[in-house]
């Protein structure tokens, strides 16, 4: 049966709140901005802005558990 948008939204949002704890801890944030033909934009700031780690937090942490979580997402693109 296939996923409504709203299902698949929800999905993203609730997951990205998992996620925000941690990046909270360390003083940034992840806000989710939409989710369009298979790609997630999460906006970005606090401390991540200028974290040199940040390249692979969100690589390898974020976009990777989303699109290993979530099978209709196919990409994840940040934005300041």
């Amino acid at each position: 049966m296939k996923r409504t948008l709203n299902q698949i939204v929800n999905e993203i949002t609730d997951l990205i709140s998992i996620m925000r704890t941690y990046i909270n801890n360390e003083g940034g944030d992840l806000e989710f901005v939409n989710f369009i033909d298979g790609v997630v934009t999460i906006r970005i700031s606090g401390k991540c802005l200028n974290c040199s780690m940040r390249n692979i937090t969100f690589d390898e942490g974020v976009k990777t558990a989303l699109i290993s979580e979530i099978k209709e997402v196919n990409d994840v693109k940040f934005i300041k």
